[in-house]
């Protein structure tokens, strides 16, 4: 799917009341009103564009927040939704997302946000537990495939900063975060903000890369020396010893810290980055192949040795 081949255009820009009434001035906090294609605060003008999508950023945004934005525009869009079409990609995603669904279990999400939403994954792994929400990200070129992709009522596409985040407090029972806390180097607003926003007893469902064991910290000094589409400045992976006291920090208590993901993981994912990954999906047989690679991982995981060491950290944390 090329992203040049979908029309900007959108039928209707128009908010739901329903939408509306959950949305406020990330800078004054005050509530909005849409008149035609702009949303207007009493001292604030936001303008929703010809794609459809509401841009909230702040006036004066963090510099990491237009380097990502201007980043994931310029290189990675497109490799990314791209990457997510790749059968091998696909499997060990479903293995992922079955793992979270996992440690979620019955649990409602409710209404809930979507931080750094990309294409709206989190949208489609909790389609029924999710009764009303916004996928929030700084790339308007993102949110567009998201859009275009769901085209679900339920959810509203937002171009917003996650340190500042256009909602009022106390509002969502959860929010979800897959693979976006990593590029935020600002971690202690980024919890302030996720906490802020969550009702007490809300959650934040998360899955990140992390890199606690030393393979995974030297692989990836390799990988974003080779590839030009990573940006090392704003990009840091998780770790559990500076994660936990910091969500703690914000009110947030961890409630489920698990690693999975070994050879497999590093094998066969991140087509985006990593031109020689695309070439796996003319393997005759590959889904076959990466099934019993995650089996493989599985396996990994639960040896004394490795428990605790995987590449990507799947977890849950509540607000007390």
């Amino acid at each position: 799917m090329g992203y040049l081949n979908i029309s900007w255009r959108t039928k209707g820009q128009k908010l739901l009341k329903k939408h509306l009434a959950y949305l406020r001035c990330p800078q004054t906090g005050q509530k909005l009103k849409q008149s035609n294609r702009k949303l207007l605060g009493k001292s604030h003008i936001y303008y929703i564009s010809r794609s459809g999508v509401a841009n909230l950023m702040p006036n004066k945004s963090e510099r990491n927040d237009e380097i990502q934005q201007n980043h994931y525009n310029k290189n990675l869009v497109d490799a990314y939704i791209k990457n997510l079409t790749y059968p091998h990609t696909r499997v060990y995603f479903r293995y992922l997302d079955n793992e979270l669904r996992k440690i979620i279990g019955k649990k409602k999400l409710g209404k809930t946000v979507d931080l750094c939403c990309g294409h709206g994954e989190a949208q489609k792994i909790f389609k029924k537990e999710i009764t009303l929400g916004y996928g929030v990200d700084v790339s308007e070129k993102m949110l567009f495939y998201a859009k275009k992709i769901h085209q679900n009522k339920k959810f509203e596409y937002l171009q917003a900063s996650g340190l500042n985040l256009p909602f009022p407090a106390n509002t969502f029972d959860s929010v979800i975060c897959l693979g976006g806390i990593h590029h935020v180097p600002n971690r202690k607003l980024l919890f302030n903000e996720i906490s802020r926003v969550l009702k007490k007893g809300g959650v934040l469902v998360f899955r990140e890369p992390v890199d606690d064991f030393f393979l995974w910290r030297a692989l990836r000094k390799i990988i974003y020396l080779v590839s030009p589409k990573l940006d090392l400045s704003t990009e840091q992976p998780v770790r559990r010893n500076r994660m936990i006291p910091e969500l703690a920090q914000s009110g947030l208590q961890i409630q489920n810290w698990e690693t999975k993901g070994f050879i497999g993981c590093a094998l066969v994912m991140n087509s985006d980055i990593l031109i020689f990954n695309r070439f796996l999906r003319f393997v005759p047989g590959i889904k076959v192949v990466v099934n019993k690679l995650v089996h493989f991982d599985e396996k990994l995981s639960k040896t004394k040795l490795l428990k605790g060491k995987g590449i990507q950290v799947l977890g849950l944390a509540k607000k007390d």
